[in-house]
């Protein structure tokens, strides 16, 4: 009796170990495919959404800049004709830096005469605000009385700050045909150019040392960064 149990116990041992091998076998052998395949459909589906938004990735991707990088200095003239540079900013307070648009973009007037109610936030704290945009010097003064903004805005006449935020990209002819349609306005000519780029809305919270504190970068537009998470950084 006891050779018998003693046989049975040895046999459903075996049975186990050859079924752990197998489970084994068919783990490490399970294929990776369907989550590449998966990531590569993430990227092609937002590729298709970024360029419905007017991004001409054909032309370019912008990337913006990250926390914790040097931030570009520039020069720019106010409409004023009073001349803006970032490091001499630097040397007083911190700078808040904001890329919008244009007055023909909704999105940017809305959050531009939101940021105006919240600026004292930020002032509280001792930092300036600079917002940044392609469009002409007439064009800013539509958007100053349209959001009621008293903080600087600088025209990049050639873009060039633009491009070395790593913002700048090119505009497909379907959202300017879109745009020309919904709003009247033709992107180049409120730039004062004969091709249309834009910059990507995007805030840095710049500390006095030149480094980005705080980046706020987002393809899809809709997407800003808010006074009180922007004052968290100064």
């Amino acid at each position: 009796m006891k050779k018998k149990i003693l046989l049975f116990v040895i046999i459903i041992g075996i049975i186990a170990c050859n079924a752990s091998e197998n489970t084994t076998k068919t783990a490490n052998s399970t294929p990776q495919s369907p989550q590449t395949n998966t990531t590569n459909n993430t990227s092609a589906e937002a590729d298709a959404k970024w360029i419905s938004m007017g991004y001409d990735l054909e032309k370019g991707r912008p990337q913006g800049l990250k926390a914790g990088m040097q931030a570009p200095d520039f020069q720019l003239n106010a409409p004023n004709g009073k001349s803006v540079q970032l490091s001499e900013e630097l040397k007083k307070q911190p700078v808040v830096l904001i890329f919008y648009r244009g007055q023909w973009c909704p999105l940017c007037t809305r959050y531009l005469a939101g940021f105006q109610e919240n600026l004292p936030k930020i002032t509280a704290k001792g930092a300036k605000v600079i917002a940044i945009t392609p469009e002409t010097n007439e064009s800013i003064a539509k958007t100053v009385e349209d959001t009621g903004i008293d903080f600087t805005v600088l025209h990049d006449s050639n873009m060039s700050v633009i491009s070395d935020y790593k913002g700048l990209f090119s505009v497909t002819d379907d959202y300017q045909d879109k745009i020309r349609a919904k709003r009247d306005i033709d992107i180049a000519f409120n730039n004062g150019k004969t091709e249309a780029q834009l910059p990507v809305p995007a805030t840095y919270v710049i500390g006095q040392d030149g480094v980005i504190k705080f980046a706020q970068f987002d393809l899809n537009f809709r997407n800003r960064a808010s006074a009180d998470e922007i004052v968290k950084y100064l």
